[in-house]
């Protein structure tokens, strides 16, 4: 062991230089962090152009009035042994979707 002049300690030169690694590492969290700072707040990332704002309802996902049924087959598949339960791909072709 020896002592470090920078460090001012008793140490292992693998020691050293994970902690020289680690100095770097914080110095680099804190540059990135001051760089983010300066981006500005939350609210102007994710404020949204007027032109650019949603006008029309979104419509209601395809699946939508199958979902009842589908979970009915679900329902029904936990009394079945594991090898007869729907898969995705049964699920979609016995709800007449495609």
């Amino acid at each position: 062991m020896r002592k470090d002049a920078e460090t001012g300690f008793n140490a292992r030169p693998q020691q050293v230089v994970r902690m020289r690694l680690l100095d770097c590492v914080l110095q680099q969290n804190k540059a990135f962090t001051q760089r983010v700072a300066g981006l500005g707040s939350e609210d102007d990332v994710v404020s949204v152009a007027p032109g650019q704002r949603r006008t029309a309802r979104v419509p209601r996902p395809k699946p939508d009035p199958f979902i009842p049924i589908i979970r009915g087959w679900l329902a029904a598949d936990q009394t079945m042994p594991q090898k007869q339960r729907h898969t995705a791909q049964r699920l979609f072709d016995r709800s007449g979707m495609n």
